[in-house]
């Protein structure tokens, strides 16, 4: 009778279980696990409070070192400092532009005035007025007891190469002189297209 098999009467051994847990066992076996999880809520709340503290606090700290006087004075003398430096580069921003301007320009120096100067020939003399260093706009006036004789000047103008536009707006007559007005652009150098873009 070896394989003989053997019965189990599972529920048979449930109820002799049952009837035993009476009394504190069937107490603890249904509350244990209720009061665990309580302490561990009433843990997790307690740590939450502790750390709501800690931050109010350090909050509060906070707050105090941004209302005092001292710090605002400070706040604000950083803002000044700040904003002169930002006015400060900025400055240093268009000088940079500029002096770029003007590297793409001839200088404005006595052989240029003396190459203007030859355009009129022996009856013209020239008075500089103005220069725009960031247009390149020379501003002059040509003066002569003579009438000019405004075409040929400005064509005499415009065969120096010195200049991309001659405009004039007409002449005055005072005092024995007769004045022309005229405003020019300088030309670029060779490549100052280039160094300007």
């Amino acid at each position: 009778m070896a394989n003989k098999q053997k019965e189990l009467d599972l529920l048979r051994v449930y109820r002799k279980t049952t009837h035993r847990r009476t009394g504190p066992d069937l107490i603890h076996a249904w509350y244990t696990p209720g009061l665990i999880l309580a302490v561990i809520g009433l843990a997790v709340w307690g740590g939450i409070l502790l750390g709501d503290r800690g931050l109010s606090g350090q909050i509060s700290e906070t707050l105090d070192w941004l209302s005092d006087p001292q710090v605002m004075d400070q706040y604000y003398e950083s803002r000044q400092k700040q904003a002169y430096n930002e006015g400060v580069l900025q400055d240093i921003q268009e000088v940079e532009a500029l002096t770029g301007a003007l590297d793409t320009y001839p200088r404005v120096d006595r052989a240029l005035v003396a190459q203007i100067r030859a355009a009129g020939g022996a009856q013209v003399d020239m008075a500089l007025t103005g220069y725009d260093a960031a247009s390149g706009l020379l501003s002059f006036e040509a003066r002569s007891a003579q009438v000019i004789d405004i075409p040929g000047y400005v064509l005499s103008l415009q065969d120096t190469g010195l200049f991309d536009t001659v405009r004039y707006t007409g002449y005055e007559y005072d005092d024995g002189t007769y004045i022309l007005s005229l405003s020019c652009t300088l030309a670029a150098k060779d490549g100052g297209e280039e160094a300007a873009s």
